[in-house]
């Protein structure tokens, strides 16, 4: 369907211009109708349904007009579908094609200069270890525990959880008239203003501004998330 609704953005052309004119090229049928005429021929039966043909109503008149000539029968049929619906492969037959040495392209055409095809290199087989016994098997043993411990120290120690970066947060409160009551401000300021990763510091200083003013100074520590 994604196919078929592009379709008629991508004949907007000709659908403008068949609005216009009785052909493409005026009023006089040209070569270009019967490209055209034949583009949709071999299409229309697959391709352009007639809920799709419906949206393009200038060209549907304009095609109409063209089957219908008895030249243009004659010429393409009167069959409008495939004989032979085409179906898309499995992933699996597509897998099991490219696997096949038969079906690679350097292969085929070394067969087409008649080479012949080139040798696979053979399997090596792996031998099993040996089982080593007496003394070679309690030296292989002490081994394999030394480098088992020489691994764990590369390692280093174990990894503790992430660190939680804090900061350290000094701000003023400055109040609006002289004499302001800023010890009980502070205690208010502790007692409401909290949230997960905040945490007041006990001390906080009352600082002169000027001509009498003052104002609060306080601390707290965040964390930075």
């Amino acid at each position: 369907m994604e196919a078929y609704n592009k379709t008629p953005v991508a004949m907007k052309p000709f659908e403008d211009r068949l609005g216009k004119q009785t052909y493409l090229c005026g009023e006089n049928m040209t070569i270009a109708d019967i490209n055209l005429a034949c583009l949709m021929y071999s299409n229309r039966g697959t391709f352009l349904p007639a809920s799709i043909m419906k949206r393009m109503p200038n060209l549907s008149k304009w095609w109409n007009n063209m089957s219908s000539k008895t030249w243009f029968t004659r010429l393409v049929g009167k069959a409008m579908t495939t004989q032979k619906i085409m179906n898309v492969p499995d992933a699996k037959d597509l897998e099991a094609f490219k696997a096949d040495p038969a079906n690679c392209p350097i292969n085929i055409a070394r067969a087409k200069q008649g080479l012949p095809e080139p040798k696979q290199p053979e399997a090596k087989t792996e031998e099993a270890p040996k089982k080593l016994t007496g003394k070679a098997a309690a030296q292989a043993k002490i081994a394999a525990e030394k480098a088992k411990k020489d691994d764990g120290k590369a390692l280093g120690p174990t990894k503790k959880g992430p660190v939680i970066a804090k900061s350290v947060v000094v701000f003023d409160v400055k109040g609006y008239e002289v004499g302001q009551d800023f010890e009980s401000l502070a205690t208010k300021i502790r007692a409401e203003v909290n949230m997960p990763g905040l945490v007041w510091m006990d001390k906080h200083q009352i600082l002169e501004i000027a001509f009498g003013m003052k104002k609060l100074q306080m601390s707290m520590l965040i964390e930075d998330e």
